[in-house]
């Protein structure tokens, strides 16, 4: 195998260009969100502007795995800067959107997801479709953790509120 500019066997397609461009884009999210992970997230508190990158790439790396009937909305108030957060705390419960939401064929699937600051109080409120015939089991362990990490770190000072409106 040789390199070539145009990649094996000459000229690529504009359509092949952006398939390439879109597998590079990817590829660079998931290496900075490992990245995070392994370096990053050693402290007891991370900067909140690297928290929600994290997030946003983990959003768009969903966004890959589902098809043009879903809706992603990830909307963060213009404020959130200048503090600290637990790292990975809310990404639970990011991920039990993406695990929960519906897959209807007949309308849209919807996850959304809003943070804002109302000076001190930090308020990330999330929810998503889901359809009525699926069970769900009260309380899985990652829900265990974040409760369980919120108590530990704020106790009183927080509230965790999870409502099933199915």
């Amino acid at each position: 195998w040789t390199a070539s500019s145009g990649g094996c066997g000459g000229s690529s397609s504009p359509a092949a260009r952006a398939a390439n461009q879109a597998a590079r884009d990817t590829l660079g999210k998931f290496s900075d969100m490992l990245r995070y992970q392994l370096y990053e997230c050693n402290t007891q508190t991370i900067d909140i502007k690297k928290e929600l990158q994290y997030l946003k790439n983990y959003t768009e790396l969903q966004q890959l795995r589902v098809n043009e009937n879903f809706s992603v909305q990830f909307t963060c108030s213009s404020q959130l800067s200048g503090f600290a957060i637990p790292p990975l705390l809310m990404l639970p419960l990011v991920e039990n959107a993406f695990k929960h939401v519906s897959h209807y064929t007949d309308r849209k699937n919807e996850i959304i997801i809003q943070l804002t600051l109302n000076r001190p109080h930090l308020q990330l409120h999330i929810s998503n479709t889901r359809e009525a015939s699926v069970r769900i089991e009260n309380g899985g362990i990652g829900l265990r953790n974040v409760k369980r990490r919120l108590d530990l770190i704020y106790g009183d000072q927080c509230q965790l509120h999870i409502e099933d409106t199915i």
